[in-house]
């Protein structure tokens, strides 16, 4: 057993809290000026861009109804004769939702364009799909897709080697 073994537990050597006396006994270290200290700014907003010029370049902003959407609900609510009320209890939404769909200021979701479809009986235009450009025609005039994908053929017989 070392001969300063103490049962007790109990650290009684003095704890030095805050400025080490090191520094003071050496000078130099205490004298040094430190990155950045006294200033009240992060060391770290140098060279990343801040919050302010990060919304000046970026764009963002929610997607809205496209005007042709909000004009054909409009219309073929109108034309069923059903006021934005009737509309919205018929699709288990809220009238307040109808309205915005109308007015432009929603934003699209495509399971209540689906429910509004089904209960006005039009076709509603989409925001987010574009007319797809014209399918190549393989061999045979089977279509195959616009890719071409290494020439696989879709839908027609298997090819003969």
């Amino acid at each position: 057993m070392p001969a300063s073994y103490n049962p007790s537990g109990q650290d009684w050597d003095p704890v030095n809290v805050g400025k080490t006396s090191v520094g003071k006994a050496g000078g130099a270290q205490g004298m040094e000026k430190r990155y950045n200290s006294g200033s009240n700014s992060s060391a770290h907003t140098g060279g990343v861009m801040s919050a302010r010029k990060l919304e000046e370049t970026e764009e963002l902003k929610h997607q809205k109804v496209d005007k042709s959407l909000s004009k054909a609900i409009m219309q073929a609510r109108m034309a069923k004769k059903m006021t934005q009320k009737d509309l919205a209890t018929a699709i288990n939404e809220k009238p307040q939702v109808i309205g915005e769909y109308e007015s432009g200021k929603a934003i699209p979701n495509g399971a209540i364009i689906v429910k509004m479809e089904r209960k006005l009986g039009v076709k509603l235009p989409r925001p987010g799909k574009k007319p797809s450009g014209p399918k190549k025609v393989g061999v045979g005039g089977v279509r195959t897709s616009a890719a071409g994908r290494g020439g696989v053929v879709r839908g027609g017989p298997a090819k003969r080697r």
